[in-house]
């Protein structure tokens, strides 16, 4: 009988070990369903997208036409947009377009930001490519950082992503 007890005893110790062994997984695996820095930065293409971004937030059509509106250049007689209400000066730190240019331009220089931090990541991308993928990204971030400074005066000023 004793014996039946001492088998069970390692039989169950044997199993917990067994148990513990196989759920040592890997957890930093990279979503399949969609992209992350874990398996984004795969292919010179991928890397082009992420800098293509950047100009798109830097300036539209829509932005471009927006200032259009605030110069001498376009007369806005209908309508309530934001350019509208700064050219007639009714405008507050509320309106819409002082808001929207903040993120904007933030959105943008945080485009750059991973773009710059993540570049290197890109297998079998030629190095004057990501040289000038890399300037390119650089002047996209400080025409946005000017563009801050211009609207906003002194701007928090980061050079690399920050955790939210």
């Amino acid at each position: 009988m004793k014996q039946k007890s001492i088998l069970k005893y390692y039989i169950g110790i044997a199993c917990s070990l067994l148990m513990c062994m196989t759920s040592c997984n890997d957890l930093d695996l990279a979503p399949t369903n969609k992209f992350s820095d874990l398996n984004y930065w795969d292919s010179p293409e991928k890397a082009s997208a992420m800098l293509s971004k950047g100009y798109e937030l830097m300036m539209d059509a829509e932005y471009y036409f927006a200032n259009e509106r605030l110069s001498d250049n376009l007369y806005e007689g209908r309508g309530s947009t934001s350019e509208k209400e700064i050219t007639s000066g009714i405008a507050t730190a509320a309106t819409a377009r002082f808001i929207n240019e903040w993120s904007k331009c933030y959105e943008g220089i945080r485009a750059c930001h991973t773009f710059l931090e993540n570049v290197d990541e890109v297998p079998d991308m030629d190095e004057a490519l990501r040289t000038r993928m890399k300037a390119e990204a650089r002047y996209i971030r400080a025409s946005l950082f000017f563009r801050l400074a211009c609207h906003y005066g002194d701007v928090p000023l980061f050079d690399r992503c920050t955790s939210v």
